[in-house]
């Protein structure tokens, strides 16, 4: 190899490392847009515009992580879901709300129940198992109404 194919060659390694670390910075760059740029308080009051007698209730300050918020989200999505489908009920509420040591998501119905029976179908395993997945308490009850408690404790 002549002293000019090997300058060429380190010369090629140099710009192959310099595009690799600007790849990175672009990536991360990236990231952190999408990070910030989902409002997750928008993203629920966009789903709720189209319900009737939706009420939506928001006391968060804190910033959360992308998949934290994303996960929040996919879980009201599903239970509007849900409600749209198979819920005689006329208001739907979703309340998130911020403590000290948790986030305590609440989304509730007033429909009928038959029978105070769950049936877990599609829906409600995909919430079960986003929360199993992120260790949230998750509760459902059908007491008046359908009604889904995820309590997120802020170290998680």
């Amino acid at each position: 190899m002549t002293t000019e194919e090997s300058e060429t060659k380190e010369d090629l390694l140099v710009l192959k490392e310099t595009l690799e670390e600007g790849l990175q910075d672009i990536r991360r760059v990236m990231y952190n847009l999408r990070d910030s740029s989902f409002d997750l308080e928008n993203k629920i009051m966009e789903l709720l515009e189209t319900v009737e007698n939706s009420n939506f209730t928001y006391i968060v300050d804190s910033n959360l992580s992308y998949g934290i918020k994303y996960d929040i989200f996919a879980i009201v999505r599903e239970a509007l879901t849900n409600y749209l489908k198979h819920s005689d009920g006329e208001h739907f509420k979703v309340y998130l709300v911020e403590s000290e040591r948790f986030l305590v998501l609440k989304i509730e119905d007033d429909g009928y129940v038959p029978n105070k029976e769950i049936k877990e179908g599609l829906g409600l395993y995909s919430i079960r198992k986003k929360c199993e997945e992120r260790d949230w308490k998750l509760n459902i009850t059908t007491d008046r109404g359908f009604s889904i408690h995820v309590l997120i404790e802020r170290d998680k």
